[in-house]
């Protein structure tokens, strides 16, 4: 699955004025038979299109302070190589300014996916940030490591903060490292 750009839609043909992905090269006929059809969904805590093979993003327990988050397409990772991985973490609508998701790799990420780590050990995501939120893995091991879509390769916990120091007036731009460009 490729990444899809976000756009507005003002309710044409059957669809809601929410905010949905879609391909430049689907028609908005297009993107309502896929709806229809039932090989995409729309998830409605962030009102994107979503392909049905991935669970909604989750906590597996009561108790869990993460939630699992998959990536969206077969990955192969060899030897020293580091990716990005697309994932289906979005911000979702309902997250405050003061709110931001700390990324991690799961415990199991090393036995049951391969010999990979998280390049910056934990990721800072905040509520502004655009788009599907990528894991960014470096294969430490001799092997190439192969992550089938849909595997869960990290987890997102939110968490509540408050700013110590004076902020610049800059706008995010786009993703990581957008700000200080």
């Amino acid at each position: 699955m490729k990444l899809l750009e976000f756009i507005k839609l003002s309710g044409t043909a059957g669809v809601s004025t929410n905010q949905l992905a879609y391909n430049k090269n689907y028609s908005m006929e297009d993107v309502t038979a896929l709806v229809d059809s039932g090989k995409v969904l729309v998830s409605h805590d962030n009102s994107r299109l979503i392909h049905p093979a991935f669970a909604p993003i989750h906590h597996k327990t009561r108790d869990s302070a993460g939630a699992d988050v998959q990536c969206l397409e077969d990955v192969t990772i060899k030897p020293g190589e580091m990716v990005c991985i697309t994932t289906n973490l979005t911000i979702p609508d309902h997250m405050q300014p003061d709110e931001m998701f700390i990324i991690a790799p799961r415990s199991s990420t090393y036995t049951k996916v391969g010999t990979i780590i998280l390049v910056n050990s934990i990721g800072i995501i905040e509520s502004d940030f655009p788009g599907n939120v990528g894991f960014q893995y470096v294969n430490i091991g001799t092997k190439q490591v192969k992550i089938k879509k849909g595997t869960d390769i990290g987890q997102a916990v939110c968490v509540q903060f408050r700013q110590m120091f004076p902020y610049a007036t800059v706008e995010r731009n786009g993703g990581i490292g957008s700000t200080d460009k």
